[in-house]
């Protein structure tokens, strides 16, 4: 009854909810996990991570959302015996195939954070401040091409910075190489701003945005030592909402953990849904399936 009652709750953070402001969150599909490792040293920049993403997009609005690389890291600056402090960093970079080698970066997107994580139990809750911004590439290039037009420029800047606090289940086994784990997070940001050109006001401006709640988890079963099959997903909301449409945004991916001596390649299938990818300089909804693969080293799952 247990662990039925632990796969439900795991199952209804798989589905959870939470917001339109998350896919600017770089970093919204790995979590900072400082304590996956029992036996590091307490003392100052004593562990490091980093996290590196390519992706081929389908099916997305116009083909805005074609290709979507990351590339962050994670320096912990100092380790106590339950807690860490730690700079959490990484950028974004989307692009259509709308060129001649068919890869067109048209906006980049950085995070930054600074996050205590504190041991309670088996759980690990984390206080953290971070700024988060997008900005376009080539915005003087029409939407399908390389040759600057002057009458063709457009520009959307959003950043969106502020503390935010989550809390991260342990792995619960459910069977011997079964096991489920779960997350939430809260955002506040008293520091948001849009700014479009050309002026317009179609749509929900991010400068609105007051918070962000999410939630997410993450099935797995092991394979053999080094292989792990797993399914994750998450869910976002923004506060204040807006309509359903405008800010209701999800994630699915299902795909294989290949874990070597440096870290775990994640060869992935997924589907995402932005209510609003950022591409234009107004706001444009769009479901993209991807197919692509995401490296982890430690303390990034």
């Amino acid at each position: 009854m247990k662990r039925h009652s632990i796969f439900l709750a795991a199952a209804a953070h798989l589905c959870g909810v939470a917001v339109v402001t998350a896919q600017l969150q770089v970093t919204r599909d790995v979590l900072l996990e400082p304590f996956v490792d029992s036996v590091q040293t307490t003392g100052f920049l004593q562990a490091h991570g980093v996290t590196f993403e390519i992706n081929r997009g389908f099916g997305s609005t116009d083909g805005e959302v074609a290709w979507d690389t990351k590339a962050g890291g994670v320096i912990e600056f100092y380790r106590w015996d339950d807690a860490t402090l730690s700079l959490l960093f990484c950028n974004e970079m989307i692009g259509n195939a709308k060129n001649d080698i068919g890869f067109n970066p048209r906006q980049v997107r950085w995070e930054e954070a600074l996050v205590l994580s504190k041991k309670v139990g088996d759980f690990t809750l984390q206080l953290g401040g971070i700024h988060q911004c997008k900005h376009d590439v080539d915005n003087s290039d029409p939407l399908d091409s390389d040759d600057p037009d002057i009458t063709a420029i457009a520009k959307r800047v959003v950043i969106l910075s502020g503390p935010y606090a989550s809390v991260l289940s342990p792995t619960f086994q459910l069977l011997d190489q079964l096991s489920v784990s779960a997350y939430a997070r809260a955002d506040w940001y008293p520091a948001s701003s849009e700014y479009r050109f050309p002026a317009n006001s179609q749509g929900r401006s991010l400068a609105d945005a007051a918070g962000n709640i999410s939630a997410g988890g993450r099935i797995s079963y092991l394979v053999g030592t080094v292989g792990q099959g797993y399914i994750l997903g998450w869910g976002a909301w923004s506060v204040p909402g807006g309509s359903f449409a405008e800010s209701f945004s999800f994630r699915g991916e299902a795909g294989i953990g290949l874990k070597g001596k440096i870290g775990t390649l994640h060869p992935y299938i997924a589907i995402e849904h932005f209510a609003d990818d950022l591409t234009r300089y107004f706001p444009q909804r769009s479901t993209v399936i991807q197919a692509g693969f995401r490296f982890n080293s430690s303390m990034l799952r």
